[in-house]
């Protein structure tokens, strides 16, 4: 047996009799229920809509905000791959030559605010052999002062060691170029563990 559904009516009766009987304002007020039934449903529709369209758009932004994360991230990591055999051919073979071409000037430093005081003292400088005659022939130029220069075969090309009677002071740009390498390394070392699983 089929059952009948049926749903209340919110339209005015047809019969003009009846409508009089019922009073203006039993019609006014079915006609305002009427009215704010139909807003409401029509707020309902509008809120959902909006809910959709705000879900859709958070769907998209997160989507769109791994793109862009993995994009840079790739770009990153192919910057990165070639930046570093730039970095470690310049550890290897820049720095050493600028730290040589360094050490000269260094040295000259390091004298500079002594020599009036040093003027009868004699100064060693030991320095690694490749390097004896130029640190020579840059002191002749620039001081007056009474200078050693000794060829020590265990320091390397970027050190050098000023012994006066006020001390001893040591010059390690060797040292600071294999720090410099070594942060390079780390580095790259770094972000290789980061990338693989």
């Amino acid at each position: 047996m089929a059952r009948i559904l049926e749903l209340e009516t919110f339209d005015l009766p047809d019969d003009p009799l009846q409508a009089t009987l019922m009073g203006d304002a039993q019609v006014a007020e079915m006609k305002l229920l009427s009215y704010e039934q139909g807003y409401q449903a029509g707020w309902d529709d509008a809120l959902g809509a909006q809910n959709d369209d705000i879900t859709r758009l958070r769907t998209e932004l997160g989507r769109n905000l791994t793109e862009m994360a993995l994009s840079y991230r790739d770009a990153r990591r192919h910057i990165l791959a070639s930046l570093e055999p730039l970095l470690d051919e310049m550890v290897a073979k820049v720095l050493p030559a600028i730290a040589h071409q360094a050490l000269g000037p260094m040295i000259l430093e390091e004298l500079g605010p002594v020599v009036d005081r040093l003027a009868a003292t004699p100064v060693t400088i030991r320095t690694a052999p490749a390097n004896q005659s130029m640190v020579e022939e840059l002191l002749a130029q620039k001081v007056d002062v009474p200078v050693q220069v000794v060829a020590e075969p265990t320091l390397g090309p970027g050190q050098a060691f000023l012994k006066t009677a006020a001390g001893e002071v040591q010059i390690d740009l060797d040292g600071v170029v294999g720090a410099i390498g070594a942060a390079v390394k780390a580095y790259f070392q770094t972000e290789h563990d980061e990338v693989q699983p």
